[in-house]
């Protein structure tokens, strides 16, 4: 899957990535290979996500997420220790 995070400084990630969790408004949720579409509202947290073995993480403020055709789309706002 193709995974995009936007800040309004810019692209903070463009990574290929199988396994990405996310702090959603109802709580932390996985996106895997073929999920179902949907958009949320992003609450403080950290998207989290894997890359072959190594794992990487990017701390936020809050913001939104689009999933569809194995693409996610992040829009947010980094936190202060970005």
């Amino acid at each position: 899957m193709e995974l995009t995070v936007i800040s309004p400084k810019g692209v903070v990630c463009k990574e290929e990535s199988w396994f990405v969790q996310l702090p959603g408004a109802a709580g932390r949720f996985t996106v895997l290979h073929n999920h179902a579409p949907l958009v949320s509202v992003l609450v403080e947290g950290e998207i989290r996500y894997q890359v072959d073995v190594d794992w990487h993480s990017i701390p936020i403020k809050g913001g939104f997420v689009r999933v569809g055709h194995n693409k996610i789309e992040v829009t947010a706002e980094l936190a202060e220790n970005n």
